[in-house]
């Protein structure tokens, strides 16, 4: 366990994001990526991704963890072991990136430009990599997010 998550829970009142920008950004250690991948998946717009399976795979800088997400028509799903199936677009970058991309600290066009996000695979799919990464509100997903129940596949 994590003093970070161990604050969080702690500390009931207060959102992680609010906690986060208090203490500064947590340890790179202490992040926990599958809380991540579990917390944004759902949350990526796939709106326009081609009509047929897409698999996203990420590779993190510094961190042996990989996860896959499967792109289908009735959603999207995390594994952390490889499903097996053709990987469409490879995402690099490493993971307090991503949180602070997720948690909006960060843009996707500031960090590819830099160099710290970088995507392989193929054309069409690459260039819609900002939009779907750029999470979607519980709003704009039309549902109550407490509601939604994604899959996680281990």
């Amino acid at each position: 366990m994590t003093k970070f998550n161990e604050l969080s829970r702690g500390l009931p009142g207060m959102s992680r994001t609010m906690l986060s920008k208090r203490l500064g950004e947590p340890d790179p250690d202490e992040l926990e990526p599958a809380a991540l991948f579990w917390h944004a998946h759902a949350r990526f717009d796939t709106s326009e991704l081609p009509d047929r399976q897409v698999v996203i795979a990420f590779e993190l800088d510094n961190r042996p963890e990989r996860f896959w997400v499967l792109v289908e028509s009735v959603g999207c799903s995390v594994c952390d072991h490889d499903p097996g199936f053709k990987i469409d677009v490879l995402v690099r970058c490493d993971l307090p990136l991503l949180y602070r991309i997720w948690y909006h600290q960060q843009s996707i066009a500031s960090a590819v430009k830099s160099g710290q996000l970088r995507f392989e695979g193929e054309p069409a799919l690459v260039r819609r990599m900002p939009k779907v990464l750029d999470l979607l509100s519980p709003a704009e997903l039309g549902v109550d997010a407490s509601s939604r129940r994604p899959v996680w596949f281990s």
